[in-house]
């Protein structure tokens, strides 16, 4: 992917720090070798952190490991991040802050050589089981959230997706909804 980019054009930024070609290259080596490095090298990596080139080296660095990442939102409590650690298996955490990272339930942290630490689970994280049957789509599928959080997860679970056209969901418009064919049933 990054042999096609250009040597010298700036590529991430975020205003303090400028990275190129070969500063992004070396971070995402950087972060790959730390996610080799795991206890449970294939378990699922969470990232707990604001926006940054150092947030997107870690996405990139986990898909190019083949890595399931969940983005924790810094907007989420502390009883939601830990729902969603239990429920996906994280095995690690890149955060910026290693105390919060210990509070969740992750040992010490790693420095990874940026900004953010790579905190791994104390213990094997449970085996996340999604015993997901049917999924109705009730959003239109322009709306990121509902393809990766429903169709495609349904679909790769094996399970059923039903996707009727929106007007048939009650669905108006971005901000319009008739419960009527709801009622009617």
């Amino acid at each position: 992917m990054l042999d096609s980019l250009p040597d010298s054009t700036v590529l991430l930024s975020d205003g303090r720090q400028q990275l190129d070609r070969a500063a992004l290259a070396a971070g995402l080596e950087r972060i790959r070798a730390a996610l080799k490095g795991r206890a449970m090298p294939a378990a699922p990596v969470g990232i707990l952190a604001d926006n940054s080139p150092e947030w997107l080296m870690i996405d990139l660095a986990t898909q190019k490991l083949g890595l399931t990442l969940v983005p924790l939102p810094l907007f989420f409590t502390p009883q939601q991040w830990l729902h969603v650690i239990a429920q996906s298996g994280i095995g690690a955490l890149f955060c910026a802050d290693p105390a919060q990272g210990a509070a969740l339930g992750f040992g010490a942290a790693r420095d990874c050589g940026g900004p953010l630490a790579l905190c791994e689970a104390r213990e094997a994280p449970p085996a996340a089981a999604l015993d997901l049957r049917r999924h109705l789509c009730l959003l239109s599928f322009a709306v990121l959230l509902e393809n990766i959080a429903g169709p495609y997860t349904a679909l790769l679970s094996g399970a059923t997706t039903i996707c009727p056209p929106l007007a048939e969901t009650g669905m108006r418009g971005a901000s319009g909804f008739d419960a009527a064919p709801w009622c009617a049933t």
